[in-house]
């Protein structure tokens, strides 16, 4: 697919646009709150709707794809979690095997909510074991999230290591179903395949962080992993994945914590491009975003305004290729609407200064 995508102007006041295919290999936004990161996430947005490109809009802070949903009424679809949302990551999907989905769902889980590898390979063993039992019964759908916490619970464990993996499986299944259950409390919920035919915003507002990761990251990961096992290869923008505080999809502690590394998203930031998929992660503290991420993965990386502390500066900054005095300047440069916009490869080699326009949804649907 051919096309560009509109994001401001240059210093000269000529026009700047972005290719569909830079968007594909992925983009990160940062900066402050105020500065004019959604406003610029709304025009591209808005621009890939227009394009007939699929947008999936993931909230965890604001209500931001609320008001787009709101501008497109007939196109983009508003979900929220716990209300309209059903959704079982252990659900059958299309072109992928059921040990496939079952080892996705358990590596995310651990992954976002940080158990250990002893308790992942408990957490494992459990699920293997409800569908075992499901399939002794005659049962011929998929388990849910309720029934693998149900195994857990019956467990009567003999040793003082795998109690410890059993309290601490059945805690965190607990939280996830007290945060999470009415969505989860179905055999089939919406098919992965057919929410990649639709644009929707996602809003996870109010959830706890670990949770809005996990719905966040599985969705991601299953449509790339569906993809992948269809072999729907792919050099075409076909889906545009917003999704905002970035750092806690790709959290820092991924390097820190050797027990928690489970790099799932970052494998997927690689390969999504292969498949159709652009992710656009947006942040205000770049700093503790995993460098194995997003964050040195996408080719597009936007700075945009100021950002909190010195930390972040250079962190953004050294993954944009600029040199310190760029820095000391940016510190005391900074305007809300103007970005600093840097391609690992393209018309944007070096970081480029680009005012972007204020975009205003929100009055739009008042």
């Amino acid at each position: 697919m051919n096309g560009e995508i509109y994001i401001g102007r240059a210093e000269d006041d000529t026009p700047v646009y972005l290719r569909l295919q830079d968007l594909l290999k992925g983009v990160l936004v940062c900066g402050q709150t105020g500065t004019g990161k959604t406003s610029l996430l709304y025009l591209i947005a808005i621009q890939l709707l227009r394009f007939g490109v699929k947008v999936w809009w993931l909230d965890s802070i604001k209500n931001d794809g609320l008001f787009l949903t709101q501008l497109f009424l007939n196109v983009m679809l508003y979900f929220r979690l716990n209300q309209n949302f059903l959704y079982n990551p252990l659900q059958f999907s299309s072109g992928r095997s059921y040990e496939e989905i079952v080892l996705g769902f358990v590596e995310q889980f651990c992954r976002d909510f940080h158990l250990l590898l002893g308790s992942e390979t408990y957490l494992m063993q459990q699920v293997n074991e409800t569908i075992g039992r499901s399939q002794h019964l005659g049962n011929s759908h998929a388990v849910t999230v309720r029934e693998v916490q149900e195994t857990v619970r019956g467990d009567h464990v003999r040793t003082f290591r795998m109690l410890n993996y059993r309290d601490a499986t059945q805690g965190r299944l607990e939280f996830f179903l007290n945060n999470a259950g009415w969505t989860l409390d179905c055999r089939q919920g919406f098919d992965i395949t057919r929410l990649a035919g639709t644009s929707f915003n996602l809003d996870l507002v109010g959830c706890q962080a670990d949770v809005q990761g996990f719905f966040a990251g599985d969705l991601i990961r299953s449509i790339i992993s569906s993809r992948r096992a269809a072999k729907r290869l792919s050099n075409d923008l076909d889906l545009f994945i917003v999704f905002d505080e970035a750092n806690r999809l790709f959290p820092r502690n991924q390097e820190l914590s050797i027990a928690e590394s489970i790099p799932t998203l970052s494998f997927v930031s690689q390969i999504s491009r292969e498949y159709g998929v652009g992710l656009c992660g947006a942040t205000q503290t770049p700093s503790f975003m995993a460098s194995s991420g997003l964050k040195s993965q996408s080719y597009v990386k936007i700075l945009i305004g100021s950002l909190g502390s010195n930390e972040d500066y250079y962190d953004m900054c050294n993954v944009m290729g600029m040199n310190r005095d760029q820095v000391e300047w940016l510190k005391t440069h900074s305007k809300v609407g103007q970005a600093i916009v840097k391609l690992a490869g393209g018309e944007f080699t070096e970081p480029f200064l680009v005012r972007v326009p204020f975009v205003n949804v929100k009055g739009i649907v008042q």
